[in-house]
């Protein structure tokens, strides 16, 4: 195939290949459960449904888990005991 024909292949055709987002579900977790919750606690829950959509459960897990430590501290932080948690370092 010539160059120039590739390129103007390429160019046609490039939306193809464009990546598709996947689209919301509630595999693992419900999302009105985490609606209206902190922004970065509903894009977890979003990034476990779709990893787990996509079959990539070792990325669903490691996000299962951040999730839980996420609301470890979202509950020391909320009870005023956020100190407890802490280290020297802060």
């Amino acid at each position: 195939m010539h160059p120039r024909a590739r390129r103007d292949l390429d160019s046609e055709y490039s939306f193809a290949f464009k990546p598709r987002p996947p689209a919301a579900s509630d595999a693992v977790l419900p999302v009105e459960l985490f609606a209206g919750t902190r922004g970065y606690i509903e894009r977890v829950v979003d990034q476990i449904n779709k990893a787990y959509d996509a079959e990539l459960w070792d990325c669903s897990a490691v996000m299962c888990r951040r999730l839980l430590e996420t609301l470890i501290i979202e509950m020391y932080e909320r009870s005023g005991r956020a100190a407890d948690i802490k280290g020297s370092d802060n």
